[in-house]
């Protein structure tokens, strides 16, 4: 993989993916989004760039029936960089009734990293490709969001409250691939307004977002106090939380992200130590 691409690993919750050579038609302005602390990335272009660098013998890509795909090799706790491979994987359902997705968009999120840590991913369920959070086109032409939260099916009530619950990249296949595979519930319609990278980022945070507002009953006089403005859920409670009339404070302690949670709905900032 070191011939690929030059994998950056900071923060303990960023990665970003760098080609080592510039690609025809690759606009890095565009192409990767800086979001606070977490970065988005678009899967095609990543596949593209892969084409580009024509490695596509060396990987394999002849073979329709796999994909390429992010993917977790082995646990490795110290050094969970060194269990993230880059290669061909069987594309297949793991489900008959589930449905397929042609992935346009996907997001980071710290659980990928905790996954190559071996938390919560088993090792006999390896490789697993990595990816909670995603958008796509299904077989019909239908743009969808992924809800990436995967029931029993014989589960009634809350999902959230699930034992058997996961999330993809945990017992199924995620998002980091030229396709994934979900139940038909999972998918959600795409409003024309967002854009891919939007619809790619909302699952996993605005999810955990809403549930934490809803198990607080939040509303109107309410106040409601946001941690380290910037990340994919403070940036989903503040707008949840403002939505249904709350009071929201937040703290960082960047400037930027100060006034970008004012810009959001919060009413007041504070500067954390």
């Amino acid at each position: 993989m070191s011939d690929l691409f030059y994998i950056s690993y900071y923060l303990n919750i960023k990665i970003s993916i760098t080609p080592i050579s510039p690609l025809p038609n690759w606009d890095y302005t565009k192409d990767w989004i800086d979001i606070g602390t977490t970065t988005f990335a678009s899967v095609p272009y990543a596949l593209y760039a892969i084409k580009a660098a024509g490695l596509e013998t060396k990987l394999n890509i002849s073979d329709t029936s796999k994909m390429l795909s992010v993917y977790a090799n082995s646990i490795n706790f110290d050094d969970p960089l060194n269990a993230l491979s880059i290669g061909q994987l069987e594309n297949q359902s793991p489900n008959d009734d589930w449905v397929e997705v042609k992935i346009k968009s996907a997001s980071l999120n710290h659980h990928d990293l905790w996954s190559l840590k071996g938390v919560g991913l088993a090792v006999d369920r390896l490789p697993m490709i990595l990816g909670c959070d995603g958008a796509g086109i299904t077989s019909d032409g239908r743009e969808v969001i992924l809800h990436t939260v995967i029931n029993d099916p014989a589960w009634q009530g809350n999902e959230t409250e699930d034992p058997k619950r996961s999330i993809l990249s945990e017992k199924f296949p995620g998002t980091f691939a030229e396709s994934v595979w979900v139940p038909a519930r999972n998918l959600i319609e795409k409003p024309s307004e967002f854009s891919w990278e939007v619809a790619g980022s909302l699952s996993t945070a605005w999810l955990t977002a809403f549930s934490m507002l809803k198990k607080a009953e939040a509303g109107k006089d309410m106040r409601i106090l946001v941690q380290g403005a910037g990340g994919g859920v403070s940036t989903a409670l503040i707008q949840i939380a403002s939505a249904l009339g709350a009071q929201v404070w937040a703290t960082s302690r960047s400037e930027s992200k100060r006034e970008c949670a004012l810009s959001l709905g919060a009413q007041q900032t504070f500067a954390s130590n």
